[in-house]
């Protein structure tokens, strides 16, 4: 088997059989998909129809997700989810002194060295987006988060009355996102 896929197939099994990663992720896993987190954002909106509350959802899209994974913190989530030593090694080597160019027609670019980011079209590409962004679920304090790789749904069911407090709380959590998303996620403070 391909080394890289032999990786993926062992630390993809690893995390699912140790449940490393959050249930509030669809993205990348087996049998989910946004056909799953669909059905189950409409399933709490008619659940609170039902209970004759208001819903408010916000729906959020990373952009340039993939591009912005820093390196240093991707190795230290796949530490702190357990993985071995060798397997570290393994994937700081795989992330390090990787090229870009760009090409048109037949002029090339000069090669640039990628200081951050994970593999697009790659095997590992996805499975590591995913151990990166596993703790964003976990952020917002009041309303319910689903998330599928880049893309966040979080919503709240109210009753009328209480829409002012609603809506405050949920920008509270915006703003805890906004933190996490720019002071960890693209700018890699830690």
């Amino acid at each position: 088997m391909h080394t890289k896929q032999h990786g993926k197939v062992h630390t993809h099994a690893y995390l699912v059989e140790n449940d490393r990663l959050s249930v509030h992720q669809s993205g990348n896993k087996k049998w989910h998909s946004t056909e799953n987190s669909l059905i189950h954002t409409s399933d709490r909106i008619l659940t609170a129809i039902d209970q004759k509350k208001t819903s408010a959802m916000v729906l959020l899209d990373m952009g340039k997700a993939f591009d912005s994974v820093n390196h240093d913190i991707l190795v230290n989530k796949l530490q702190d989810i357990g993985l071995s030593s060798s397997a570290l090694q393994w994937f700081r080597s795989y992330l390090s002194d990787r090229y870009q160019a760009v090409r048109i027609n037949t002029a090339i670019s000069e090669p640039l060295l990628m200081r951050s980011g994970v593999p697009q079209g790659s095997i590992l590409g996805p499975l590591l987006f995913t151990v990166y962004a596993n703790d964003l679920p976990s952020i917002p304090q009041h309303c319910s988060t689903d998330c599928h790789v880049d893309d966040t749904k979080l919503l709240m069911s109210f009753r009328a009355q209480d829409c002012e407090p609603t809506m405050a709380a949920m920008n509270d959590d915006l703003i805890k996102l906004r933190i996490y998303v720019t002071g960890v996620l693209i700018i890699g403070y830690s």
